[in-house]
């Protein structure tokens, strides 16, 4: 089931990737692009999501609940303030959303014993909103992230000072990782290049994303510089688009 509701999009947690591609790539022809960002970024979450015959079979819940180091949609859903809905064995639902606590160590979830995800709602962005996901992995498929990030930002209505940011992480440790003292110091300043040198400091996202010489996964010096890159090339991304918003923006001479 995939249904546009008017709080965002709403997807079945038994939809597969393969058959949800469609569907999504149809609603952004349809949405205004402010606010489908975030489900062009699911899209291409899932345009890198293994190899066509398992996305075939591989399921949004399935993904979810397998609660996964480096899965290639909970990073996503996490950084966009999905909710889900959930069914207990009783046949009672409740929504929860899907937060810092949610995920839990060695691919354990919060959800409670017998709990059946019914569907997740994915919420639209808004005129000052931006996602991007990001992955870097040795093969274009098949294989599993060494880093992955999902970030979303929202900025003020000047379209300058950051009002809300999360940068959320995968293979950085057991589970999705939030830069949670980044994003807070990050509030309040303005959207411009000293912004990038304050993000990278070694107070900042180093001291958010550490890693222990004996990490699992092992290439730890690499991984730690790919959270500063990718957080970089999200800057340059989100500049770059601001910069197509303001020209649009200039009143005609």
């Amino acid at each position: 089931m995939v249904e546009v509701t008017e709080a965002g999009l709403r997807v079945g947690a038994a939809a597969s990737i393969q058959g949800l591609r469609p569907v999504v790539r149809a609603i952004i022809e349809e949405l205004p692009e402010h606010k489908s960002r975030g489900f062009a970024a699911l899209l291409e979450t899932m345009s890198v999501f293994a190899s066509t015959q398992i996305r075939n079979v591989a399921s949004i819940g399935g993904n979810i609940v397998t609660a996964n180091a480096v899965s290639d949609i909970n990073p996503f859903l996490l950084a966009t303030g999905a909710t889900l809905q959930v069914m207990d064995t009783e046949g009672k639902t409740r929504d929860i959303a899907v937060e810092e606590k949610f995920f839990l160590p060695n691919g354990q979830t919060s959800l409670s014993r017998g709990d059946i995800i019914v569907s997740v709602l994915i919420p639209y962005t808004t005129e000052g909103e931006f996602v991007q996901v990001y992955k870097q992995s040795s093969r274009g498929e098949v294989d599993r992230a060494v880093v992955n990030a999902a970030m979303r930002l929202v900025l003020t209505s000047d379209l300058q000072i950051v009002s809300d940011v999360s940068l959320v992480f995968g293979g950085m440790g057991d589970r999705p990782l939030l830069a949670s003292r980044t994003m807070k110091a990050l509030q309040g300043r303005k959207w411009d290049r000293s912004l990038v040198e304050f993000a990278c400091s070694a107070d900042m996202l180093p001291s958010d994303l550490p890693l222990a010489p004996d990490s699992q996964g092992g290439m730890v010096a690499y991984r730690r510089t790919l959270t500063l890159s990718i957080f970089f090339r999200f800057f340059l991304s989100v500049s770059e688009k601001l910069g197509r918003i303001w020209i649009e923006k200039r009143p005609a001479l």
